[in-house]
């Protein structure tokens, strides 16, 4: 490649990880998307040698993925460094399951250096002894490489990870949808409940041609481990046009009734105006943002203000999900 086509072949893997990132933003695809680099390309073997430490120098040939160990788990990755001492990598992005059992982990005699890969740093470390290492490092250490395809992937993590930028959302533009969903999504990740024993994690893409949004885990990790899948976005076809928080009951779990006679409860006070809708034939349950709230909202040109008006939706009826998990 010479010339002009060089940066057009450059253009096309930035514009390919962009397109992947859109669908394929879950940890199995991140973590396979590294190993696929990881077999195949000996900078990125090098890169990801000093992410992890001076001291570890790695071989592709020994690189392993899910490598399954028996009654504890499969770790995303098993590798060995140049002097064959084991080592575990776990690839983190919004679950803050951190697999407690690895502290058990011996493999082959020996007990691995484990390090875990992870957005920000955690609420509580675990208990085990591991090496906390941050994706902006590695990003920032990929985005240096004068190699196009390395280069691609710090863009994908980016936008896997929401740390890209974004602007207020203005529709008439052609980045506003976009803005939104990075809006959206990161209202999602952000939102840390009060109370210890409520996970929200496991964000999944969800764009269809009437509606543009996410499903998101709201999980109470005591007991039983009751948890909700709720989808959070914006719809427009006739009958829900707008920004919904949506769910469907599933296995005749009775939580989910008494979840929506809370939102519908909170819907009929006078002072909020937002909407409450059942199907009960197909035993789904949804509510609607006002309409007043909605016309601030694209009014506005403030992103603070509108993600004001998205944050205060959300978390209204996400605590009303979460105070139905707690009393289970």
């Amino acid at each position: 490649m010479t010339g002009n086509n060089i940066q057009a072949d450059d253009q096309q893997l930035i514009d390919f990880f962009s397109y992947c990132a859109e669908r394929m933003s879950k940890e199995n695809n991140v973590s396979d998307f590294l190993f696929a680099l990881l077999k195949s390309s000996s900078e990125m073997i090098k890169i990801f040698s000093d992410f992890l430490g001076t001291e570890v120098q790695l071989s592709r040939f020994d690189i392993e993925r899910e490598f399954n160990i028996s009654n504890i788990g499969r770790p995303d990755f098993h590798m060995r460094d140049i002097n064959g001492n084991p080592l575990i990598v776990e690839v983190k992005l919004y679950d803050t399951d951190y697999h407690e059992k690895y502290s058990e982990i011996k493999i082959y005699g020996k007990k691995p250096k484990i390090s875990l890969l992870l957005i920000n740093e955690p609420q509580e470390r675990p208990l085990y002894e591991c090496s906390i290492k941050y994706w902006s490092e590695l990003i920032g250490l990929l985005g240096n490489s004068t190699n196009p395809l390395l280069k691609a992937f710090s863009n994908y993590l980016e936008k896997v990870i929401n740390m890209e930028k974004y602007d207020a959302v203005n529709m008439m533009k052609p980045v506003g949808l976009r803005n939104l969903n990075y809006m959206m999504k990161d209202i999602i990740r952000t939102y840390k409940s009060e109370n210890e024993h409520i996970k929200t994690s496991n964000i999944s893409t969800n764009f269809k041609e009437d509606e543009s949004g996410y499903f998101y885990s709201i999980k109470n990790i005591e007991n039983n481990g009751y948890e909700v899948w709720p989808f959070f976005g914006l719809v427009y076809n006739d009958s829900n046009e707008g920004f919904i928080i949506w769910i469907i009951k599933k296995d005749n779990e009775k939580y989910y009734d008494s979840i929506s006679k809370t939102w519908k409860e909170l819907c009929n006070r006078p002072e909020i105006k937002h909407e409450y809708k059942e199907d009960k034939k197909f035993h789904e349950y949804l509510v609607r943002m006002s309409d007043s709230d909605q016309e601030q909202f694209f009014k506005s040109s403030n992103i603070d203000e509108q993600k004001g008006i998205l944050r205060s939706f959300f978390e209204m009826f996400n605590n009303a999900i979460e105070k139905e998990l707690l009393r289970k």
